[in-house]
């Protein structure tokens, strides 16, 4: 997989994350441990499905430092996992049908707009294949034609796309393939 240097660096800044909260997790879950009957202990269950994501993340995180090609993304405009994307839906079938979907992140992991996210695999990542900003058509999960009008975001609006998916934060941010360098 290709990504930015930028992105790479928070891949590792990620990484360098997961292994404080990781730690600050598996304590939790000793200390829930240790009030008992785990057979019946909530905060048990909460702290093991803590410490499960952010086990499953960290394998996610190391294995893409370990596969990635790092590219030089100075001067493309080309949408790869990692670019933020400004997303605008318009009704074909139906023209009074019109959505902005605002900032989101075209990522390889994830397939919902709920976390903002668009993967090469969904409708409209499908749609923007050639990587380019633009106007495409899709047919959408209601069998109706859709316009798709898809602008590179610049790399400064990161806060806001984080602001805006604030619960996916902590596995999101470490997880961009961010190029920063887009114009």
């Amino acid at each position: 997989m290709e990504i930015s240097r930028s992105a790479y660096n928070a891949l590792s800044e990620e990484l360098d994350l997961i292994a404080v909260t990781l730690k600050e997790a598996l304590e939790s879950l000793e200390a829930a441990r240790d009030k008992g009957d785990i057979s019946e202990n909530s905060e048990f269950d909460s702290a093991k499905l803590e410490v499960d994501r952010l086990q499953k993340r960290r394998l996610e995180v190391q294995t893409l430092l370990q596969t990635a090609k790092v590219i030089n993304t100075t001067s493309t405009t080309k949408i790869i996992p990692g670019t933020l994307i400004e997303l605008r839906v318009q009704g074909i079938d139906d023209p009074s049908y019109e959505r902005d979907l605002g900032l989101l992140m075209f990522d390889n992991v994830g397939n919902t707009v709920l976390n903002g996210k668009i993967t090469p695999d969904a409708p409209v990542g499908q749609a923007i294949k050639d990587g380019r900003s633009g106007t495409y058509e899709i047919i959408g999960a209601d069998s109706k034609r859709y316009r798709i009008i898809v602008q590179i975001a610049s790399a400064d609006r990161l806060s806001e796309f984080l602001l805006k998916y604030p619960t996916d934060t902590a596995s999101v941010i470490k997880e961009k393939f961010l190029k920063s360098e887009v114009n």
